[in-house]
């Protein structure tokens, strides 16, 4: 999914009525958000059914799948950059591969070395003693 918001159908029953909720979040992590959905259906099914409801597991959940998905703050910077400029962008990979841009326009980094970065830039950087 391109970019950070996702609008959900998710079906249940209740009582016997089928009925359905529209859940609408904005996340960063697709893990997290597809947890976040599934809990926010059940506490909507508990609170229909008049039951009792213990957050603090799913909070603990959704709080190690943020820290385990979160960008390196050098990386985080420059997304908030692109959000800030209205420019898409997305995660390609567990780490920080980001694409920003679409088409001919994008652009790739992986966490600050950018896909113009030439490779002798990278050796002059590696090589620290000289």
């Amino acid at each position: 999914m391109f970019g950070r918001d996702g609008l959900w159908l998710w079906p249940y029953e209740i009582h016997g009525v089928l009925c359905r909720i529209f859940v609408i979040i904005a996340y960063v992590s697709v893990e997290a958000g597809v947890y976040a959905i599934q809990a926010a259906v059940d506490i909507v099914q508990c609170i229909a059914l008049g039951k009792s409801f213990d957050l603090r597991p799913v909070i603990d959940r959704l709080d190690q799948l943020h820290q385990r998905g979160k960008l390196g703050p050098s990386t985080q910077c420059i997304v908030d950059a692109s959000i800030a400029r209205d420019i898409p962008w997305r995660r390609l990979d567990t780490e920080s591969y980001i694409q920003f841009g679409q088409g001919k326009n994008q652009r790739r980094i992986r966490a600050t070395m950018t896909d113009a970065t030439s490779n002798i830039a990278v050796e002059c950087v590696q090589e620290k003693r000289k």
